[in-house]
């Protein structure tokens, strides 16, 4: 199951650099593996594969293939090659630079954010591919009108924590950027903005609300406002909270996302 060339990939990353960013697609639509020629070939052109280096065309062109990573069936595992080449944060998002590495609340975190990131986006992708996964949250999933801007939120959601200063919201911070990277990815459907930027900046406030009491009709009320009485970013905001705790030391129990459940059905 791995991609391969029937010439040498060097020859084609030097002619057609593109060429590197198409076959991520193709990892994110099949779920193949990289044979080791084409792993050396990205290695040794990676130094070209930087906008600076491509036309308007081809930077286009790459733009369309991050969207088929975003959108195939097996994008989490196409977005960790590209970060492990380094391409997430020197090409398409270079905010994603200070995420690199930066340490977290090793009480709640086992991994640095860049990891507790793609960690995350996992959780998620194994609502699509996993047999095994909880039927509640696959169905939820499934149901998702916008899944693009799920897979960006979760993606994104800690992108504030590279940018912010002392005494600065994280999630505020991080918010606010959404426009700027989006629109950098070739992303303009402002109402997919909109539902990106919210659930960055509320991705914490559902953990919040499952410590409320879950017989009292004031917390559906609550959720309701929280969402803006909207049923799809409902939807998303259970999925990035079970996705984000999915990322770290403390997955959620199966009481935990039975309360999801009933949160979601009273709501």
């Amino acid at each position: 199951n791995q991609i391969i060339c029937d010439r040498n990939p060097e020859d084609i990353f030097t002619s057609q650099p593109e060429m590197a960013f198409k076959i991520f697609s193709w990892v994110a639509e099949e779920g193949c593996y990289l044979s080791y020629p084409i792993i050396r070939a990205i290695e040794n052109n990676i130094d070209q594969l930087y906008p600076i280096f491509m036309g308007e065309a081809r930077v286009r062109e790459i733009r369309s293939c991050f969207k088929d990573v975003i959108e195939g069936r097996y994008f989490s595992k196409a977005l960790r090659l590209l970060h492990e080449f380094g391409l997430v944060a020197n090409y398409f998002i270079p905010e994603f630079k200070n995420l690199c590495g930066l340490l977290q609340d090793i009480y709640v975190h086992q991994f640095p954010t860049d990891i507790h990131i793609l960690s995350a986006l996992d959780e998620l992708n194994k609502l699509v591919i996993d047999n095994n996964a909880d039927p509640f949250l696959a169905q939820l999933y499934e149901s998702v009108k916008d899944k693009t801007a799920l897979r960006l939120s979760v993606l994104l959601h800690d992108i504030g924590k590279g940018i912010k200063k002392a005494g600065e919201d994280e999630e505020l911070v991080g918010s606010r950027q959404i426009p700027h990277i989006l629109k950098n990815l070739g992303y303009d459907d402002a109402h997919k903005i909109e539902d990106v930027a919210f659930l960055v900046e509320k991705h914490l406030t559902m953990r919040d609300l499952m410590l409320l009491d879950p017989d009292e009709d004031d917390t559906y009320e609550m959720i309701w406002d929280l969402v803006t009485h909207d049923k799809e970013r409902l939807k998303m905001l259970i999925l990035l909270t079970y996705a984000d705790r999915g990322g770290t030391k403390m997955k959620m129990s199966a009481s935990q996302i039975d309360q999801l459940k009933v949160f979601h059905q009273n709501t």
